[in-house]
């Protein structure tokens, strides 16, 4: 048909070649050898590894506008004392780079699973600005819905008395879809099941929660639920508001003396605190099941904190719940210390051959 010049962005800068394009004689379809043989996709100015930076800076980061900032001035921006002008690749650029591909999930492999006794799964939810849904006459309107978090851990590290740590963290989140089935997926992909002996759920005591926990079940896996300290502490406080009965409940608590504290409780109930007497009645066996927890704590709001929070609600902002099944499989990928160029581009070769089945 002819050759023309075609001019890409590289993690490298901006390359220019020269390539010949053929026509089909019988289709009347073009095509280009040599964009096939480096791997260029059609009507794309920036390369895969472009959109591979793209994805992991954005993992970490909260605005696709400072990731355009920062992805435009490593390219295009080396040192200079002449030139310090910004050289920003536009948000809506950066959007469709993170856009080719799907949620990522890592694959199993096989040889290379981890072999652990125990696991600890915390689990929490975040609810988050959507605006799927729709009013009346047709127009999106901002509203909030859950997305479900677990981050699994082999132990907690307490060699260090002021600050312990969980041991080979990873994190799975999902705002649309079978959360109980991708999580057993997401585990599998990294344990091998046929060592694993016991699961040890850790939560609030949310009734979704309870459900994922009967869920993700193994053979010859023992599954067994506590209750976050924090949780029942707060509900018995205000409970009391008196820090001598709430001493007492405590005491009760830790004695395992259930039918002392429900008396307690039924000595001070009123409109006010019925929600968390049923609270702390509805979840006494999670209870007891914690406080012959030793090795373990739930820090699970602060995780939300600084795995959700601070990158999705730290500035106001509304996602679909296409790109927020996306954003946050890339943030869950980041904070497993997983390498998020290769997850990209190995999403993009998967994305391939969908499109040539």
């Amino acid at each position: 048909k002819n050759t023309r010049e075609r001019t890409i962005v590289t993690m490298f800068g901006e390359i220019t070649y020269k390539r010949t394009i053929y026509k089909d004689r019988l289709s009347g379809s073009s095509y280009c050898y040599v964009d096939e043989k480096l791997g260029i996709e059609r009507y794309t100015r920036y390369t895969n590894d472009v959109a591979a930076y793209a994805a992991e800076a954005y993992s970490d980061e909260n605005s696709m506008i400072k990731v355009g900032i920062e992805l435009g001035n490593l390219i295009y921006a080396k040192f200079s004392l002449c030139d310090n002008r910004i050289h920003a690749i536009p948000r809506q650029t950066i959007y469709n780079l993170l856009s080719r591909v799907k949620p990522i999930r890592i694959l199993p492999d096989e040889e290379n699973k981890k072999e652990v006794d125990s696991l600890y799964i915390l689990m929490d939810e975040k609810y988050l600005p959507d605006h799927s849904k729709k009013d009346e006459e047709g127009n999106k309107v901002r509203s909030s819905k859950m997305n479900k978090c677990a981050l699994i851990c082999e132990g907690l590290d307490s060699s260090d008395k002021n600050r312990h740590k969980y041991l080979n963290c990873s994190y799975f989140s999902l705002h649309k879809g079978d959360y109980s089935e991708e999580l057993i997926e997401f585990i599998d992909a990294r344990y091998d099941l046929k060592k694993l002996k016991h699961i040890n759920v850790l939560a609030d005591g949310a009734n979704w929660i309870k459900e994922v926990a009967k869920e993700v079940s193994f053979p010859e896996v023992r599954t067994k639920q506590y209750l976050c300290k924090f949780h029942f502490h707060q509900a018995l406080w205000r409970i009391f508001k008196n820090k001598d009965l709430y001493d007492k409940a405590v005491g009760y608590i830790y004695q395992e003396a259930g039918k002392d504290l429900k008396d307690l409780m039924e000595a001070v109930k009123n409109e006010g605190n019925q929600k968390n007497i049923a609270y702390i009645n509805n979840n006494w066996k999670l209870i007891v099941n914690t406080i012959h927890l030793k090795e373990m704590n739930c820090a699970m709001e602060q995780c939300i904190s600084h795995h959700l929070h601070s990158q999705f609600d730290n500035v106001p902002k509304v996602y679909s719940s296409e790109n927020l099944n996306r954003y946050l499989s890339f943030r869950d990928n980041y904070r497993s210390k997983e390498n998020m160029r290769y997850l990209y581009l190995e999403a993009l070769k998967d994305k391939d051959k969908e499109s040539n089945r």
